[in-house]
C-alpha cells in the first residue's frame, strides 16, 4: 500500500494511536477487546494492501512510525500472553500485524534495520498462523522474500550466519503454510531448500513436529513418518551439539519416538517393522534415563 503524500503518513500514525489509546483502556484481563465497525474496516483496509510503503519519506516520520510501531506490538505482546478470549487474541494479533507493518515501513535499507524487520516477522506468522490467521501470515511471508532479496543485494558485508538463519526459519514458515493449505507436495518441496542443518535448528525441529503430528492426527502415516523422522534427526543433532542434558530436547525426543512408534504400528512394510524394533528401543533407554 504506498503511501503518496505526507498526510497519508500521519493517518497510519493517527490511526495507530487511536488503537494504543483502545487497548491501554481494556486493560483488565475479562475485558473483552472491540473495535467499532468504521475502526475494523480501516484496519482489514491495511491488512489487506500489506506490506505498506511509504516512499522516500524523511528520516524524522520513518522514526515516528518505528517509534509508534513499537509501541503498538509491545502492547499487543503483552495483551496476548495474558488474554484467553479467541476473538480477543484473533483481534490483538491483526493489531500485531498492523504494527509489524509499521516497523516494516520505517526500517532503514541497512543490514541491521532488514534483520531486525524480518525476525519480528517471524515471530508475527507464527502467532497468525497459531491464531489461524494463515492470510496474515502469507502476506508477511511474501513481505519477507522481498526483505530477504534486498539483503542478499545489499553491496555492505552482511552477517551471513544470521542470513542463514533468517532464509531457515522463511522456508519452514512456508513449510508450515504449504501443509496448513493442503499442499504436502509443495511443503516437501520446500522443506528441500533450507540451508544446511547439519548441526540441527530448533525452528525445523519445531515445524516438523507440527507437520508431522497434523499428518499422524489426519491418519496420513506415511507423512507422519517422514516429517517426524526429521524432526528426530534435527532433535539428534542438537542433542549432541550441547553440553550435558537438555531436557526440553529431551522432552521433545521423547515426544517425537512416542508418534514414530504410532505411525510405524500403522504401515505395514519391511523398512516400518525395522524402524519400530528400533524406535522402541530408543524410547526404552531414553525412559530408563528419566528414572
Amino acid at each position: 500500500m504506498a503511501l503518496s503524500s505526507n498526510t497519508a503518513g500521519e493517518d497510519i500514525l493517527l490511526f495507530a494511536s487511536e488503537i494504543q489509546k483502545r487497548l491501554q483502556t481494556d486493560t483488565c484481563d475479562a475485558q473483552v477487546l472491540y473495535l467499532d465497525e468504521t475502526t475494523s474496516l480501516k484496519l482489514n483496509s491495511y491488512l489487506d494492501q500489506l506490506p505498506i510503503s511509504t516512499g522516500a519519506s524523511p528520516p524524522s516520520h520513518r522514526r515516528c512510525l518505528d517509534n509508534k510501531g513499537t509501541e503498538l506490538w509491545n502492547t499487543c505482546t503483552r495483551r496476548l500472553a495474558n488474554d484467553s478470549d479467541p476473538a480477543t487474541s484473533g483481534l490483538l494479533c491483526k493489531v500485531k500485524a498492523f504494527a509489524w507493518a509499521m516497523l516494516d515501513a520505517a526500517a532503514s535499507s541497512k543490514s541491521s534495520g532488514i534483520f531486525r524487520v524480518l525476525e519480528t516477522a517471524y515471530k508475527l506468522s507464527k502467532t497468525c498462523i497459531e491464531h489461524e490467521l494463515i492470510t496474515i501470515s502469507l502476506k508477511v511471508i511474501e513481505a519477507v522474500a522481498m526483505r530477504l532479496d534486498a539483503l542478499e543485494h545489499l553491496e555492505t558485508e552482511v552477517d551471513g550466519a544470521r542470513l542463514r538463519q533468517c532464509h531457515v526459519q522463511y522456508y519452514m514458515l512456508r513449510v508450515h503454510l504449504a501443509w496448513l493449505q493442503g499442499r504436502p507436495d509443495i511443503a516437501d518441496h520446500l522443506y528441500l531448500k533450507i540451508p544446511d542443518t547439519n548441526t540441527g535448528d530448533y525452528c525445523v525441529l519445531d515445524v516438523c513436529y507440527k507437520v508431522g503430528s497434523a499428518a499422524l492426527s489426519g491418519s496420513y502415516y506415511a507423512l507422519a513418518a517422514k516429517w517426524l523422522g526429521r524432526g528426530l534427526k534435527q532433535c539428534n543433532l542438537l542433542a549432541s551439539a550441547v553440553e550435558g542434558v537438555d531436557m526440553a530436547l529431551r522432552d521433545k525426543r521423547l515426544l517425537l519416538l512416542h508418534a514414530l512408534v504410532r505411525t510405524n504400528l500403522h504401515l505395514d512394510t519391511h523398512e516400518s517393522q525395522a524402524n519400530l524394533a528400533r524406535l522402541l528401543h530408543d524410547l526404552r533407554v531414553v525412559s530408563r534415563s528419566m528414572l
